[in-house]
C-alpha cells in the first residue's frame, strides 16, 4: 500500500493520503508515551514508523525539511537499539530508504547552496574589494615569497581572525619550514568547506575563497 502511495502519484488519493499520515503519526505517539515523551517502547518499531512517514512526506507531499527530520530520527533509534542490543538494521529496506533520504537532502542542500554562492558571488566581491585590497596592499610591502607570507598570514589573523582556531605555529619568515607549516594551518582555519566558514555567510565564504587562493599560492611556494 505505502509503494503504491508513493510512486502511483497519477491516481492519487490524497484523502487516504492524509488518513495515512494520520495514522503513521498516531503510531509514533502511542510508541512515545505522555508521561515519558523522551521514552520510547519499541525503539525498532519508532524507526520504521519515521522512515515510512518520511517516505510519505519526501515523495509525496515534498515536505522535505519534515522528511529529513523523520529519516534522522530513524536513524537514531536504530542506534540505540544497536548499542543496547547490537541488533544492526543496514539490510533493512526501511532503513537503507532512511540513509538515501538523508543524503539526499544532503546533495540538493549543498547544491543549492553552491547555486546561491555563485549568484551573489559577483556584488559579494564588489562589496570585499575593500578588504582585499587591503590583504594585498599588506603582501605588497615585502619583497621575497616568505616575507610575503608572512606578511599575508600576519595581516588576516590580526584583521581578519577566523571563525574556529588562531595561529600557534612560529611565524619565522626566515624560516621556509615554519612558514609552510603555518600557511598549511592557516589553510584549514579559512577552508571554504569547513562547515563553520559556510554557515557563516555568504560574504564571509567569499572572502574564505580568495584569502585561500592566496595561501595556496604562497604554501605551493614553500613545497619547492
Amino acid at each position: 500500500f505505502l509503494e503504491k502511495l508513493v510512486f502511483d502519484t497519477e491516481s492519487l488519493d490524497t484523502e487516504l493520503l492524509w488518513v495515512c499520515v494520520d495514522h503513521f503519526t498516531a503510531s509514533l505517539q502511542s510508541l512515545r508515551p505522555m508521561d515519558n515523551p523522551e521514552g520510547c517502547i519499541c525503539h525498532e518499531s519508532f524507526a520504521k514508523t519515521c522512515s515510512s512517514l518520511g517516505l510519505v512526506y519526501e515523495k509525496v507531499i515534498k515536505m522535505n525539511e519534515k522528511a529529513h527530520t523523520l529519516y534522522l530520527q530513524t536513524i537514531q533509534h536504530c542506534d540505540i537499539v544497536t548499542h543496547t542490543s547490537g541488533a544492526q538494521f543496514f539490510g533493512k529496506k526501511w532503513y537503507q530508504t532512511a540513509k538515501n533520504g538523508i543524503e539526499a537532502y544532503r546533495f540538493r542542500k549543498e547544491a543549492y547552496d553552491q547555486a546561491e554562492v555563485a549568484k551573489q558571488r559577483e556584488p559579494t566581491l564588489i562589496k570585499l574589494k575593500p578588504k582585499l585590497t587591503a590583504i594585498d596592499a599588506a603582501i605588497g610591502k615585502c619583497q621575497g615569497k616568505l616575507y610575503k607570507a608572512h606578511a599575508l598570514l600576519v595581516h588576516i589573523y590580526e584583521t581578519l581572525p577566523p571563525k574556529k582556531g588562531s595561529i600557534t605555529t612560529p611565524l619565522d619568515k626566515n624560516s621556509k619550514e615554519d612558514m609552510k607549516k603555518a600557511l598549511l594551518k592557516a589553510v584549514t582555519h579559512y577552508h571554504p568547506d569547513k562547515h563553520y566558514n559556510k554557515e557563516a555567510g555568504v560574504e564571509w565564504l567569499v572572502l574564505c575563497e580568495e584569502i585561500t587562493k592566496r595561501l595556496n599560492e604562497y604554501y605551493e611556494h614553500t613545497k619547492n
